[in-house]
């Protein structure tokens, strides 16, 4: 199954580039979050941590908000547009519960499964396949 529109030959294909920026920024995601997931921890042991927390987690709205953008002006399937934009309001409501969070324990607890839930899908979009390229 092919998760991006395009030609039978994706090397043909002018979309190529941007489908390799997508997969990147996909990428970058998943780095920022486990980044995120480090810094956390070492929050929890230290002072300072947290400002540093909060400025990446922007930084992975804002790579997640262009992915989404990107997808749409594309015209991807609807899974390939979906999926980023699912990914940004998650992200949203994630650095919404993380500034709560300093304050209310509830915030805090609804924190850490919904960064473990963005970085499952940001593993699955950055794990999706061009339309046109071999099956693995």
């Amino acid at each position: 199954m092919n998760d991006f529109p395009g030609p039978a030959s994706a090397a043909a294909s002018p979309a190529r580039p941007v489908w390799r920026l997508q997969r990147a920024a996909a990428q970058l995601i998943v780095a920022l979050i486990l980044i995120q997931a480090f810094l956390a921890g070492r929050f929890l042991a230290s002072v300072g941590g947290i400002t540093v927390h909060g400025i990446i987690g922007n930084a992975t709205f804002a790579v997640a908000a262009v992915l989404a953008v990107v997808a749409v002006v594309r015209r991807a399937d609807v899974v390939a547009v979906l999926t980023p934009i699912a990914l940004a309001l998650l992200l949203t409501a994630q650095i919404g519960l993380g500034y709560a969070g300093r304050t209310s324990m509830d915030a805090r607890a609804w924190h850490i499964p919904s960064g473990v839930l963005s970085f499952g899908i940001a593993v699955y979009l950055a794990s999706r396949r061009e339309a046109g390229s071999p099956s693995r």
